[in-house]
């Protein structure tokens, strides 16, 4: 029998690499290869040619704005790039002249090609949101403006969205648009446990038995805010208090510039199963996040049965619940390196806290946390459910 065809329009997420990345994009795609008939259209440099080898993939360059300084201007080159990208996602679907049975639109840049092809082809669609930012300003015309696409991709229906459970409230999102809750599949990300040695990851980053080790994991970018992190750490004149830094990006050197303390280590980008290793023998995993912080490393973070201090904003006391973590409440920006500080420094001091915040990590963990696998059985089904 003849597979399902389906085409996924990808926007330039910054890695879909099979180690590092968002995982929710890489293993759906390779998940899908095995049962459908899939056509990548994507502007990611990578090229999967080995993991995604019965895929077809096409390739497309987009605008290079991160050398704009003048944040309107890179706002207006930001709408061109989309622009042009959904014209030339366009062409390339006209130009293929091939009958697709789903048109996957992976976050909200190709909202432009996937409404087009929805309209002009009668073909079914996805809208696959990964979090959202609109939740806090809903209703302001002007934040709709800033995140227009994100904004598109809810007002513009599909037969099918798929949300993720990161805490953003993104079902409250699209309860607002008034999508009806039927078309809705709100799903938490899923986690794969790795095996590693233990003893190599504690040689390799010096891990000491006498100290506490913090760990922190998180693209480097604004409002992930690990600075709330750094800004506590400054704090600890403790040498027996590590933090560990896992990640890169646009923040990477304003944080390094802002750590005053030895104690604060960056350690760049790492492979999965070195991230993996280290919430296996580190004590205390934190994320600040301001807009949610139930992304995959806490969750990864729980699965290892390690003790959460984390930011309340969105819904993330829906995960952390006293048992498993600690909440930094929401209050004035200059207070909250301070709580955290204190926060940390009371963990510290109690092993007993510790243990227990681990056994409820663990009970957690047990019944609610998805594998990877399981996750995208869930989605793969959805896929055919829209499908017919």
């Amino acid at each position: 029998m003849n597979k399902k065809k389906v085409l996924f329009l990808l926007g330039d997420i910054w890695s879909i690499d099979k180690n590092k990345g968002m995982p929710s994009v890489y293993k759906i795609l390779e998940a899908s290869q095995e049962v459908f008939d899939i056509t990548i259209f994507t502007t990611d440099k990578h090229r999967y040619t080995e993991e995604l080898s019965k895929s077809n993939i096409y390739y497309f360059e987009n605008i290079n704005t991160s050398n704009i300084s003048n944040r309107y201007l890179s706002y207006i080159f930001r709408r061109i790039d989309n622009l042009l990208l959904n014209i030339k996602y366009i062409y390339k679907f006209i130009q293929l002249k091939e009958k697709f049975d789903l048109v996957y639109c992976s976050s909200s840049i190709p909202i432009y090609a996937i409404y087009f092809i929805k309209k002009f082809y009668k073909v079914k669609t996805i809208h696959r949101i990964y979090g959202t930012f609109l939740y806090p300003n809903l209703g302001s015309k002007l934040d709709a403006l800033k995140k227009f696409e994100e904004a598109l991709s809810f007002k513009l229906k599909a037969d099918k969205y798929i949300i993720t459970d990161d805490g953003t409230l993104g079902d409250k999102v699209a309860e607002y648009y008034k999508i009806d809750s039927k078309d809705i599949a709100f799903l938490r990300n899923g986690v794969n446990k790795i095996k590693v040695d233990k003893n190599k990851i504690i040689e390799k980053f010096k891990i000491e038995n006498n100290k506490i080790y913090c760990l922190c994991v998180s693209r480097l970018t604004g409002w992930k805010r690990v600075d709330r992190t750094i800004s506590a750490f400054n704090k600890i004149n403790n040498d027996n208090m590590v933090l560990f830094v896992v990640g890169d990006g646009d923040e990477i050197n304003n944080l390094k510039s802002m750590s005053i303390n030895k104690n604060i280590i960056f350690l760049g980008s790492l492979p999965a199963f070195e991230v993996h290793g280290l919430m296996q023998v580190c004590d205390i995993f934190i994320s600040m996040y301001d807009v949610s912080n139930v992304g995959n490393p806490l969750l990864e973070a729980l699965s290892y049965h390690m003790p959460i201090i984390t930011y309340n904003s969105g819904n993330t006391k829906e995960v952390i619940n006293g048992k498993n973590g600690v909440l930094i409440e929401e209050i004035e920006e200059d207070k909250i390196a301070n709580e955290l500080y204190l926060t940390i420094m009371k963990l510290y001091e109690n092993a007993d806290l510790r243990t227990n915040l681990q056994h409820g990590a663990k009970k957690y963990a047990d019944a609610n946390i998805y594998t990877w696998d399981e996750r995208i059985k869930k989605e793969i089904n959805i896929m055919n459910k829209v499908m017919g």
